[in-house]
């Protein structure tokens, strides 16, 4: 599967999530949603944390399990879709729609045509990363 059909499979799948309203925000501070809660498959559930510094957001992603949590194996090889989720679901809380890119070019291009705001998504365990465009609802 070629990189670009796995992001955007990904994506896909993140932005789904977040319309059913699967997500749940678990946790906000002074720079907005810290803490989401997202469905995994074969009913598993996951939790993300978000970090900011600068244009970057750093996403942590956790696998809930009885005796704890372990890291997700998915953001541990990328930027995994249930962090592309809770960055979605950040996005909506603040009440800003959200493009996902695999591309810095492609993140400005989209933020000329959205008058948006360019934010690079990096996973905190991996080299996954993505640019999102933020503009107003």
């Amino acid at each position: 599967m070629s990189k670009s059909k796995s992001f955007n499979q990904r994506s896909k799948k993140a932005k789904t999530i977040v319309e059913f309203g699967l997500t749940k925000v678990a946790g906000t501070n002074g720079q907005g949603v810290r803490k989401v809660y997202t469905p995994g498959s074969e009913a598993k559930r996951y939790w993300q944390l978000i970090h900011r510094s600068g244009g970057t957001m750093y996403v942590e992603c956790f696998l809930d399990i009885p005796n704890g949590e372990q890291k997700c194996p998915g953001n541990q090889r990328g930027l995994c879709y249930h962090a592309m989720a809770a960055v979605y679901t950040a996005a909506k809380a603040a009440k800003k729609n959200l493009i996902l890119c695999q591309t810095h070019k492609a993140a400005r291009r989209l933020c000329n045509l959205h008058n948006g705001r360019i934010i690079h998504i990096r996973s905190r365990d991996s080299n996954g990363e993505c640019w999102g465009v933020f503009y107003d609802l």
